[in-house]
């Protein structure tokens, strides 16, 4: 994320305006997954009014097959954060347009930190929660360690319980016992417990 050099007054609108905003709508339904979601539009439904009534308006130019998300305050103050377009036939328009679109909506999304409608709520994130947790125990089981160091890890990375773990935290678990580099400072740390 960049920002000005002074955000004194922008910070303070944009606290007021996420106080403001909306949950968006999941107004649409994704065909292969049969899974409703919020499109670009009920995604800007959800925020821009509070942005322009707490004086900040939302830009979000491409640039290099990035989505730039901005927010201007009337003061001239700013913050931005960049999205990836990722598309696998950069030659294609439709694809292009798909990715932008895509690249848009969960820029903006992830960066004023609108929540979506949950239909089906806690218990997504449970199941989720749960697959992802089963994923970071076959990891540790596959390393030879014992899965009762799990409360030393969680303790250890993010002061917490294993069971007070939100979904991200046991993606981020898992993302980096996956890798070589994670894999080895877990080892030599869990070496010392």
């Amino acid at each position: 994320m960049n920002m000005s050099l002074d955000i004194s007054e922008i910070a303070p609108a944009f606290l007021k305006a996420q106080a403001e905003m909306e949950s968006a709508e999941k107004n649409q339904i994704n065909p292969f997954f049969k899974s409703r979601y919020a499109d670009l539009s009920s995604i800007i439904e959800a925020c821009k009014p509070a942005l322009n009534n707490n004086g900040i308006s939302v830009l979000q130019p491409i640039n290099d097959m990035m989505v730039e998300t901005i927010l201007i305050h009337t003061s001239g103050q700013w913050y931005s954060s960049l999205t990836p377009i990722v598309v696998k036939d950069p030659d294609n328009p439709q694809a292009m347009g798909s990715g932008i679109q895509y690249a848009c909506r969960y820029g903006l999304q992830a960066f004023v930190v609108v929540t979506r409608e949950d239909d089906d709520g806690n218990q997504a994130a449970i199941e989720s929660s749960d697959a992802v947790k089963k994923q970071v125990l076959g990891i540790l089981n596959r390393l030879d360690v014992d899965e009762s160091i799990v409360p030393k890890l969680t303790q250890h990375k993010f002061k917490k319980d294993p069971e007070s773990l939100t979904t991200t935290e046991w993606q981020q678990l898992r993302s980096m016992l996956a890798s070589k580099q994670g894999e080895s400072k877990f080892k030599e740390w869990a070496s010392t417990q």
